[in-house]
């Protein structure tokens, strides 16, 4: 960027300031307020010539430099990939190394510690659950009348949530 460009910029800049300061204190007339929209979009263009300038440089950058992945990055991936691997694991106290062994033994591993449990092993011998009677049980059932409704939601304040979701009645 060229520095009578950055001063443009500036000067594009204190001019809208200047006119939103006028804006706070009194009203603009309608020929400022079209000069304040015009600056506006004089700036946006400013910027997006800005935008585009970067990508241009960039892509000639990549294109003269390169990836830029360099013996170290990949010497870097390699190590990585060497230790991360499994090499061999013991299969009744005997090392094994050979790799149809060793993908075999991993998926048992895995399969019997995250296979479901099949049966509950709850016991709920002598624990006491208590019971609602009859007529709680027809008040649960029953169907309700509009005006328990709209009683209910005329206690809830707009501010109140009445869920986990945090929504409010006002909202």
């Amino acid at each position: 960027m060229f520095v009578s460009e950055k001063f443009e910029r500036q000067q594009i800049l204190d001019e809208i300031e200047a006119s939103d300061m006028v804006d706070d204190d009194d009203i603009l007339h309608e020929n400022k307020r079209v000069r304040r929209i015009q600056l506006l979009s004089d700036l946006s263009d400013m910027l997006e010539r800005d935008t585009v300038t970067i990508k241009q440089k960039a892509r000639a950058d990549w294109f003269t430099k390169g990836d830029m992945n360099s013996k170290f990055f990949h010497s870097k991936l390699r190590w990585r990939r060497l230790n991360n691997g499994i090499k061999g694991i013991f299969i009744n106290g005997e090392w094994c190394e050979d790799p149809y062994q060793v993908k075999i033994e991993v998926r048992k591993h895995f399969e019997n510690r995250f296979q479901a449990q099949t049966k509950l092993e709850v016991n709920l011998d002598g624990v006491a659950f208590s019971r609602i009677d009859n007529v709680d049980n027809e008040v649960l059932c029953s169907v309700f009348s509009e005006s328990e409704i709209l009683d209910v939601v005329g206690q809830c304040g707009s501010s109140k949530s009445s869920g986990f979701d945090g929504y409010n009645f006002h909202f």
